[in-house]
């Protein structure tokens, strides 16, 4: 018997807002989003916002460009 399960196979996908696009607003997002969750994001910053729909976060943090644009892909 296999014990192991998916992280994705026990996520009900929900739509969730998140408002900002500075550290902890863009880390969880792409966080929600890499588990299966349908992620908007919020932000006044224009250059941000465009940026980060590019797969490119405003903040530093190590493998989140990369976690964006796999999220951003997949849809």
């Amino acid at each position: 018997m296999n014990s192991r399960i998916s992280s994705k196979s026990s996520v009900v996908p929900r739509r969730i807002c998140i408002v900002g696009l500075w550290h902890q607003a863009t880390v969880l997002s792409a966080c929600f989003a890499q588990t299966g969750h349908w992620v908007t994001t919020v932000g006044d910053d224009e250059a941000a916002v465009a940026e980060l729909g590019r797969g490119k976060s405003p903040v530093v943090e190590p493998k989140l460009d990369a976690m964006l644009r796999r999220t951003i892909k997949s849809g």
